[in-house]
């Protein structure tokens, strides 16, 4: 069986089935590798993610440790105030 194609040639079904699969065949091994890239994109950016996580974690216990030396250093100044 024979079909025109879009230039005008005679193609055959078959010729024109496997062509398609080729194609196909194709575009899926191009997704696969474009998928795979951004994945690992995708990766890089969670790890980057967990590193400022865990900076924001350490300046809050900094902050913490600060806050506790600063309530301290209050604390002393009113008990010596009290005691002038």
């Amino acid at each position: 069986m024979f079909r025109k194609s879009k230039s005008g040639e005679m193609i055959s079904t078959n010729a024109a089935q496997k062509l398609s699969e080729q194609v196909r065949a194709q575009i899926s091994e191009n997704y696969s590798k474009i998928l795979l890239s951004q994945l690992s994109n995708v990766q890089n950016g969670f790890s980057k993610a967990a590193n400022g996580s865990e900076q924001i974690s350490n300046g809050i216990g900094s902050l913490g440790n600060g806050l506790n030396s600063a309530n301290s250093g209050v604390i002393k100044t009113k008990k010596m105030a009290r005691k002038n």
